[in-house]
């Protein structure tokens, strides 16, 4: 592709699953990647499989619901490299299988500010960043299927914080559109991570059923190469967009 030869992007959450895979993804087409995510050690075991594969890869442990970690993250990406061209916001957290009625305040406050917040404040300092170096780049956020189907096998604060994800990368693509910088956003079904790993089996059984393609969950280099998609020059007039990668579990 080409598209990613020798520019700097930041994966949040990168230290595991879809986060990993994206980082590999964009190491593979060319691209330096700054792993990140609160679990410095996941991030410094993917860079090293990744360098040991011949790719440029550094990290840094940040928590995206901790603005002065987001704050040090953009500000020691740029000192070191100058720019950020890409930031793909994979961190986030799930509850499954929490009846409606138990969502708790501590629980809808935890998952909010990780997930809601801490794409609305990534976003913002990336966009300032971009700003500032003069860089028309690319954010892609994360959201979820959850995000439009409600609770069910996720708990309701999970549902209505990838929701507000939606509505994040829509403002935040209108407001960056000016400068040239496009935001986008993958919302992916239920796919086969350490996350999903923990669920309930007979759950899992009845949500493959509801998957029309005719496969189990997707793999996380379904949604990997739908963020690499959507910052690359093939998606350059593509903003404000959520792309639904779910086996046509929803369409709409």
């Amino acid at each position: 592709m080409n598209d990613f030869k020798d520019k700097v992007v930041v994966v949040t959450g990168g230290g595991r699953g879809i986060g990993a895979m994206t980082a590999r993804r964009f190491c593979e087409e060319g691209a330096h990647c700054v792993i990140s995510s609160n679990v410095l050690s996941e991030c410094e075991e993917c860079a090293a499989e990744l360098k040991k594969d011949g790719f440029s890869a550094s990290v840094m442990a940040c928590d995206v619901s901790k603005p002065a970690d987001v704050d040090a993250l953009i500000a020691d990406t740029e000192k070191k490299f100058g720019r950020i061209d890409i930031f793909a916001n994979i961190a986030g957290i799930c509850t499954s299988g929490m009846n409606f009625l138990g969502v708790t305040p501590e629980s809808w406050d935890r998952v909010m500010k990780i997930n809601a917040f801490g794409t609305l404040y990534t976003n913002q300092k990336a966009i300032e960043s971009m700003m500032r170096t003069g860089t028309k780049g690319n954010i892609v956020n994360v959201t979820s299927i959850a995000a439009k189907t409600g609770s069910g096998a996720v708990g309701v604060d999970y549902s209505a914080s990838k929701a507000a994800i939606v509505n994040v990368t829509i403002s935040a693509a209108t407001f960056a559109a000016r400068y040239g910088i496009r935001v986008n956003a993958v919302a992916p079904g239920p796919i086969q991570t350490k996350m999903t790993a923990v669920w309930d089996p007979k759950m899992c059984a009845k949500l493959v059923k509801t998957i029309p393609l005719g496969r189990k969950f997707g793999e996380p280099d379904d949604i990997s190469e739908a963020i690499i998609f959507l910052a690359s020059d093939k998606a350059k007039y593509i903003s404000g967009e959520i792309l639904d990668v779910n086996g046509a579990a929803w369409c709409d």
